[in-house]
Parts: C-alpha cells; structure tokens; sequence
C-alpha cells in the first residue's frame, strides 16, 4: 500500500486514523475490488495497525473457504442459514450501534451495517447473489439463493433474523422501502431530520463500508464536536456521494450559522 510520490495529498497523515486509512482516503481510485474493499471497511477504526489487516483478512478468507465447503455439501441455502448461525456465535456477539466494522475481530461488538458488511464479503469471495440496502437507522442484506429462495438476514437478531419464508421477506422488504411505513427512531428538531424515517436504498459494498463514516459524523455532532463531524463527513464524500451527504452537510452549516440543536425520541 505505498503511496505514490506523484499523488495529490487530500488527506495529510495529521487526519487520517492510520497509515491505512491515510492510504484509502488518498487513493479512492484504488478501493474498488478485491481486498482493497477490506482496506475501506477496516479504515475507519483508530485502532487498525499493521499485520492486523493481514490477520483479519486471513480471517475472514478462513470463515469464507468453511462456507464454500458447506456449499458444495448441503446447497446455498442450508449454509447461509449455518454461517448466520455460526457467526452469531463467533463475530456478532455483543450488539453495539455504535461499533465499526473492524471491532468484530476484536471485541464482537457489532451492528447493523458492520454484519451487513461481513456477510457481504464472504458472499463476494463466494458469488453468493446478494443486495445491500441501507436508511437513515438501518442496514440489512437479502441473498437470491440458486435453489430459488429469497432470504431477508437481520444480522441484529440473531434467533428470528434468518427470515425465508416468500410473505416474510415480503413484509420486510416492504416495511423497509415503503414510503407508508413509518419507523422514527430519534430525531433532530432543527432544522432537518439527523436520524428519521427515510426509506432503505440499495448500494454495494463499497457504500456501505464508507456509510460508517456517516455514523462517525452523526456521533460527533451529536456530542457537538462540529469540526470532527465535519471531517467525518469530508471522509464520507470520498466514497458516497447521496442524500446522507447534502443532509449531513446542511446540518453541519446550520450548525454553525448558531441554530439551536435539541433531541428528542418518538
């Protein structure tokens, strides 16, 4: 991951987290198949050095070749509904909002969009069919097996979130991009919605590892550290160029033009 010496510095190594996420951040030119969309997922963790990537990709390689053996045994179907299973009981252990995606190989914590993200990259490295789909408050993944089933997988809950039954997965998908469905979490008063009920679009894996940025952006300005939020958000435009941005940008003006910030929960 040498950086080249011609190359435009956007990021100086003072606001990147590591070297890694000095390299992603500096060469998005880069980050678009293979390992180097793990590059992007790992960059935004503080605590990312290293023969640590190596070891977490290894990892990740070992848990994806277990699957295809599976595979190859029992059917598409039967080993997705074993790694769901099993990396509830390996990698999303412990539930946490707030956790990135590289704290599964370290602490378990986990999240919507981080196990969204790693059964991503298992199904990538194995040609699994799969969509991501990402709102305001949630992530979540749907698989189109070769035996013809649809799944809908809520990695958030790890006894009811394997979900194939053909009315199920019709009622969550529908729950989700539904504009009549209304499903607000906590809110921001003035002057737009920082969290709210805005429907789940689809986007690839790159997107969503880059939406942890929008996370951190949205913790810090919450916390009022407006200037981490708005190099949060700087790290977000990278990568992801949608409605979560021109939102996050126009809180993060209204912030400083003095408008009063006040939380409240539906």
């Amino acid at each position: 991951m040498a950086l080249s010496t011609n190359a435009q510095e956007v990021f100086p190594r003072t606001a990147t987290n590591s070297p890694l996420e000095h390299f992603v951040l500096n060469h998005p030119e880069q980050i678009n198949t293979g390992e180097n969309i793990l590059y992007l997922g790992l960059a935004p963790s503080t605590s990312i050095r290293g023969s640590r990537i190596k070891v977490i990709e290894n990892e990740i390689d070992s848990i994806s070749d277990e699957f295809a053996t599976w595979k190859s045994k029992k059917g598409e179907f039967r080993a997705i509904r074993k790694l769901f299973n099993q990396l509830h009981r390996t990698h999303l252990v412990h539930y946490n909002r707030e956790s990135l995606f590289a704290d599964m190989f370290e602490t378990k914590e986990f999240g919507c969009l981080s196990g969204s993200l790693l059964f991503a990259h298992i199904f990538e490295r194995n040609g699994i069919e799969y969509q991501l789909y990402s709102s305001d408050v949630h992530a979540f993944i749907t698989v189109q097996t070769k035996e013809g089933k649809k799944l809908f997988l809520e990695t958030t809950d790890p006894v009811n979130g394997f979900i194939y039954k053909k009315s199920q997965v019709e009622r969550r998908m529908s729950k989700h991009l539904n504009a009549n469905s209304t499903r607000g979490i906590r809110t921001i008063s003035a002057p737009l919605p920082l969290e709210g009920e805005g429907l789940a679009e689809k986007v690839d894996i790159k997107e969503l590892s880059a939406l942890q940025y929008y996370n951190l952006a949205v913790s810090a300005i919450k916390s009022g550290e407006i200037e981490e939020g708005n190099m949060q958000s700087k790290k977000l435009n990278v990568f992801y160029k949608r409605g979560k941005t021109l939102k996050l940008n126009t809180i993060l003006e209204a912030v400083k033009d003095n408008y009063q910030i006040t939380f409240s929960t539906k």
